[in-house]
């Protein structure tokens, strides 16, 4: 992992393989949808907090996909930088963190809002299951 980013891994996917691939597949889209809102969400409060000078650094906080499942929110590019030192301060200037306090705001709601996708894509899938078992 990258120095300065903040990650959540999701364990116990792999549970998932117990019931059929239509359900697992469902299961898998609403989860991903639910992943990506919430790393967007972070990334919008960040930006919402982060100290702006030139504006730079508040402009390339984003969230990316870095594979299936897994989000970053990431600050900086090429021109800006200096998005760690922000967070974490130097020995000449303080620390104006805006990634953790971002994260630490959804920390409690990542879990809630997994478990909500996960159950609203069961709950589409016996849906899909049960509407194929009475026209079939």
């Amino acid at each position: 992992m990258a120095r300065g980013l903040i990650t959540a891994k999701l364990h116990g996917v792999k549970s998932l393989q117990a019931v059929s691939r239509a359900q697992q597949t469902t299961v898998t889209n609403a989860l991903s949808k639910a992943l990506e809102r919430i790393a967007r969400d972070i990334g919008a409060l960040a930006r919402a907090l982060v100290q702006v000078r030139t504006g730079r650094l508040k402009r390339s906080i984003r969230a990316r996909e870095v594979e299936p499942k897994r989000w970053q929110v990431v600050a900086g590019n090429r021109k800006a930088f200096y998005g760690h030192f922000v967070e974490r301060g130097t020995f000449r200037s303080r620390a104006y963190p805006f990634l953790r306090p971002a994260f630490d705001a959804y920390r409690d709601k990542i879990a809630e809002r997994v478990k909500k996708a996960v159950m609203s894509g069961l709950k589409a899938a016996a849906r899909k299951r049960a509407k194929g078992a009475r026209d079939g």
